[in-house]
């Protein structure tokens, strides 16, 4: 079994326990509506994606809910300073799949291995770093992974032309989903370091930026 399929139902229960609740609110969908789309996601991910004449391998589940959330996501932002870091981490993500590609050429393998890990785990590190955001790193991530995949597909068409464009399955999807659960677990871990300060009860479910918040008074304090 895939390991997004795996991720997916983990992000699944989590959202039905409550866990991190207020993490997941930051990206701008009710925890209801996110629920219903990750379910509806999982069960089409299950279904055999769809070929188009041997051109266009297409999983409902993993291209159309994720892709489509992701630019509902992007029309969302209403910050310029917050596009431009979108912007900024969409090049990064582009840059650092095709750096990876040159070392590990996963790009023309459709097969899990470890190199999709060491590529997906340093692309969700990347993104944090450039954004620290749970919303932006989404909208990043699922609409990067597909148009690398549509890049490599124009690039190495014309020299294979049994190549096909492989969108929502295979090893950018893979990426993607291990990428953007990185990122999570980061911010969750950050959360959970500013627990152990502070020993708030809810410190768990806190959302990254405020994580930041509470780092910054707590080194205003120690200034003064």
């Amino acid at each position: 079994m895939p390991i997004s399929i795996i991720l997916l139902g983990v992000f699944i229960i989590l959202l039905n326990f409550k866990v991190t609740e207020r993490v997941f609110s930051r990206l701008g969908v009710s925890i209801m509506m996110l629920d219903l789309l990750s379910i509806l996601a999982f069960l089409l991910i299950m279904i055999k994606p769809i070929n188009f004449y041997d051109i266009i391998y297409v999983s409902l589940g993993g291209f159309l809910i994720f892709t489509s959330l992701a630019i509902y996501l992007f029309f969302t932002v209403k910050q310029n300073k917050e596009l431009r870091t979108i912007f900024l981490g969409f090049l990064s993500a582009i840059g650092v799949s095709y750096l990876f590609d040159l070392f590990f050429p996963f790009m023309q393998e459709q097969l899990f291995d470890y190199t999709t890990v060491i590529v997906a785990t340093t692309l969700g590190v990347v993104i944090y770093t450039v954004c620290k955001n749970l919303k932006s790193s989404f909208i990043i991530i699922f609409l990067s992974m597909p148009i690398a995949s549509l890049i490599n597909f124009i690039i190495n068409r014309q020299n294979n032309l049994g190549n096909m464009l492989f969108l929502g399955t295979g090893n950018f999807f893979e990426i993607g989903v291990i990428a953007f659960t990185t990122v999570y677990l980061i911010i969750t871990f950050k959360t959970f370091k500013v627990f152990n300060k502070t020993k708030e009860n809810d410190v768990l479910v806190l959302s990254n930026d405020e994580v930041v918040e509470i780092n910054k008074k707590e080194e205003i304090d120690i200034n003064e």
